[in-house]
């Protein structure tokens, strides 16, 4: 544990910024596809929650199902949106920090 040389601000920040580009650059071809299969599956969703309204525990599934829903939306929100703009960012702390 002695040996261990200290790493600086500035060589972890660089090491986060490779770290998000990689995973960027490996998930940005996918993301189309997954924004439709996202439309397709809550609206296949919808129609069969209207199909099947008059039945209870279709009603008390929606306690379930909404909030997964909103879960997978708003992580694809952040990998289409949030993540660049993360990138940027770590990307003008670097430039800012003369590194």
């Amino acid at each position: 544990m002695e040996n261990q040389t200290p790493i600086s601000q500035n060589d972890i920040t660089r090491q986060k910024l490779e770290r998000l580009q990689i995973m960027h650059a490996t998930m940005q071809p996918s993301l189309r596809g997954r924004w439709v299969r996202l439309i397709i599956r809550e609206t296949l969703t919808v129609a069969l929650y209207i199909i099947f309204w008059k039945h209870e525990w279709v009603r008390w599934s929606l306690y379930v199902v909404a909030p997964l829903i909103l879960l997978n939306l708003g992580l694809l929100l952040l990998l289409t949106w949030g993540l660049p703009r993360k990138i940027k960012l770590l990307q003008n702390s670097l430039n800012r920090q003369g590194g």
